[in-house]
């Protein structure tokens, strides 16, 4: 930190940092999630199934590898903005993924739900006269809705962030620490 710097132009780098770390957020983001909305639909509409395949798996993977070059975005912005504490940048960092997280969990949720009822409201030829079969059907949703949430939420928020994290971090840079 520099500290013959004045305050006032740390604050318009932290507000260029800022402003970085979103734009490159939303428009990697837009690059990775627009066309796998546009599949996931498009499947829905086709098949009237919202069980995943090979497609839409690698998808998946691809939106957790997305969010994970989020973080390190945030992270580099953090070390840009010129904090003098480091709690300050650990905040940033905190805040910056939580956000990540929760447009990432609005995103899987919605999608999701719209997938679910457009599958429901394919026509499956056979009337529903009987109560019983209307209470099937929506048990059969709320089935359906729980393992697709869990196909898109599992690897994308839990496994590959955390998994990364520790890849990057320790596996490799075993040579850098060694060379030290």
């Amino acid at each position: 930190s520099n500290f013959g710097v004045p305050t006032s132009r740390r604050w318009v780098n932290g507000f260029r940092q800022v402003a970085f770390a979103a734009f490159g957020c939303l428009s990697l983001g837009l690059l990775v999630y627009a066309p796998t909305v546009q599949y996931v639909f498009q499947r829905t509409q086709v098949f009237a199934d919202v069980g995943g395949d090979a497609v839409t798996r690698i998808l998946g993977l691809l939106v957790s590898i997305t969010n994970g070059v989020c973080y390190v975005i945030v992270d580099r912005c953090s070390q840009s903005v010129g904090f003098v504490i480091k709690g300050h940048r650990d905040i940033f960092n905190l805040i910056g993924c939580v956000i990540i997280v929760g447009v990432n969990t609005v995103y899987n949720l919605a999608i999701t739900c719209s997938a679910v009822q457009i599958a429901a409201a394919a026509p499956t030829g056979v009337q529903r006269l009987e109560s019983s079969q209307v209470e099937l059907d929506r048990m059969r949703v709320r089935e359906t809705l729980g393992d697709s949430l869990w196909e898109v939420l599992v690897p994308s928020v839990l496994v590959v962030p955390y998994v990364g994290y520790v890849l990057l971090t320790y596996v490799f840079s075993w040579p850098t620490l060694l060379a030290y």
